[in-house]
């Protein structure tokens, strides 16, 4: 099949669904598909750059942000020519077509491109302002955001839908719009661990040795600001006599204000370490040397998480210590949910194995829309 993936920006490293993109369509790419990607809303780049612009194995096209609608239209409807796809795969998320999160134009100018080829919709974030008690400017932003993606697939009828998590599959089904989960994979690929970097690390902080009861535990990117560290370290202080706590990815100023209260909890028996961006591979020797994940994301929303999803693949356990308060339990053994009953401390859980999941998702990518794709292009005798 002809892949085409459209998608806010293609910045590496600066934009988790640009990379997550990028390495879908690779992998389907190394198995003998036709991929390309289109950014449509980059931030990153100020001219409009072509495939031999950006060097990726993927022939990729970058449209700046700010690009005027008709020309935007224009680029793409003349790259949709030369490159006759058989899908065109929207990887959505609001805020990257839009710095308000409310791309009002986007259904329309999708909606105007014509071409022998089906649509594909993959819900990575949607509206907010859903759940109780939440501001009347978050409501009316949502309310909008609701309708924008109504509308796209009011407009682009696509034969398959899809998103990361149960909680975004009942939101959308509660819009009408029927959808499959999709699990993500990681944008860290996963390398031979370094031995030597757990130590390393740990003496670094000031731990003096690597002992049966230190522990490494890792916060991995932005830090959500309604998350409160308290019921965090407040378990891993109670279940080991020396944690270290890592701080990697980037880091906003709000990010900052929220670390720095953290780190008042210092003592004899918890350190702290920011570490900032770091490449891929160094990412990856750090989450091999760590004994646990952190995650300051919702329950809920776990899935949507391509962070979570990197400390998983490294065989992490992960801890979660956030709710939005729907009453929703977490099974999945490779989570450990603070305050839930009758789960396993933390000082009798072990790691598991790395095990990276982009060939199995990719192959369950192709499955799941490749039958209704042909049959959605027979009906429209396309």
């Amino acid at each position: 099949m002809r892949f085409l993936f459209l998608t806010p920006s293609l910045e590496p490293s600066h934009d988790g669904v640009g990379d997550y993109t990028l390495r879908l369509a690779t992998q389907l790419a190394n198995s003998g598909h036709q991929t390309a990607c289109i950014a449509l809303h980059d931030r990153h780049t100020e001219k409009f750059m072509e495939p031999r612009d950006v060097g990726v194995d993927v022939p990729c096209w970058r449209v700046p942000a700010g690009t005027p609608p008709r020309i935007l239209r224009a680029r793409l409807q003349e790259i949709l020519s030369v490159l006759s796809p058989d899908l065109v795969s929207l990887q959505y998320v609001p805020h990257g077509f839009s710095s308000r999160g409310m791309p009002v134009r986007l259904p329309g100018l999708l909606s105007s491109i014509s071409g022998n080829f089906s649509w594909h919709l993959m819900f990575h974030e949607l509206w907010i302002g859903s759940l109780s008690g939440e501001n009347l400017k978050r409501k009316s932003i949502g309310m909008v955001q609701r309708m924008i993606v109504r509308s796209l697939f009011r407009r682009l009828r696509p034969p398959r839908v899809h998103t990361s998590n149960r909680f975004y599959q009942r939101k959308l089904l509660n819009a009408g719009i029927d959808s499959r989960i999709l699990p993500l994979f990681s944008n860290i690929p996963v390398i031979s661990a370094d031995p030597s970097l757990r130590k390393a690390l740990l003496s670094d902080a000031g731990i003096a040795q690597d002992s049966d009861n230190a522990r490494i535990v890792v916060l991995f990117g932005a830090i959500h600001p309604e998350w409160d560290p308290s019921s965090l370290l407040r378990e891993i202080s109670s279940a080991f006599r020396s944690i270290l706590v890592l701080s990697i990815g980037r880091v906003s100023p709000r990010d900052l204000r929220i670390w720095n209260l953290m780190t008042e909890w210092a003592s004899e028996k918890l350190f702290f370490s920011r570490l900032g961006e770091l490449p891929a591979s160094k990412i990856s020797d750090i989450l091999h040397a760590a004994d646990f994940g952190a995650t300051t994301e919702a329950s809920e929303l776990l899935g949507k998480s391509g962070t979570v999803t990197a400390m998983l693949e490294h065989g992490l356990r992960v801890i979660v210590s956030r709710s939005l308060g729907t009453g929703e339990r977490i099974e999945d053994p490779r989570f450990v949910v603070i305050g839930n009953k009758g789960g396993d401390s933390l000082s009798v859980i072990s790691k598991r194995p790395a095990s990276e999941s982009l060939a199995e998702i990719t192959s369950l990518f192709v499955k799941s829309i490749d039958p209704l794709t042909n049959r959605d292009r027979a009906i429209h005798g396309q």
